[in-house]
């Protein structure tokens, strides 16, 4: 069930500027407040994760949100790990595979970086590959401009 800022359902495709703009949805229409809902991350993971899944998606250049996925990634690792996720990812929680293909991630840096966020309580040299990834996906979308490359 999608709803916007009032509480009012929201029909599907739809979109609204605060509530559930495009560039948060995927495919399906789910939000990237409900994954990280599902998955139960702490505000670090969460602001990483909402930048790796639109990457791309908010401005046709995807480096700004990679940086800053990446800043959230390594921040997390000063977190206790207890802050770092809520406990488990709920059961109905996405795969990851499905959050992939949902989002249209193409790069396998940015998806390797969603899958080492969405862990089960990542370690920290896990959130440091995670961070890496992203800035080895800025790489790889600067190298494929000239051929049209994605991150």
């Amino acid at each position: 069930r999608r709803v916007n800022a009032d509480g009012a359902e929201m029909p599907a495709g739809t979109s609204h500027p605060v509530a559930g703009p495009a560039h948060y949805r995927g495919l399906s229409g789910r939000q990237s407040i409900e994954i990280t809902h599902a998955y139960r991350l702490g505000p670090d993971l969460t602001q990483a994760v909402d930048y790796i899944l639109r990457a791309g998606r908010k401005t046709p250049d995807p480096r700004q949100d990679l940086a800053k996925a990446a800043f959230y990634l390594r921040y997390a690792v000063r977190v206790p790990a207890g802050d770092r996720a809520f406990g488990p990812a709920y059961a109905a929680a996405p795969r990851v595979a499905t959050i992939v293909a949902d989002f249209g991630i193409t790069c396998k840096f940015r998806a390797s970086a969603l899958a080492l966020a969405l862990g089960l309580v990542p370690s920290i040299d896990e959130l440091r590959e995670a961070a890496d990834c992203c800035d080895r996906a800025i790489a790889a979308w600067e190298a494929g401009q000239a051929g049209g490359g994605a991150a």
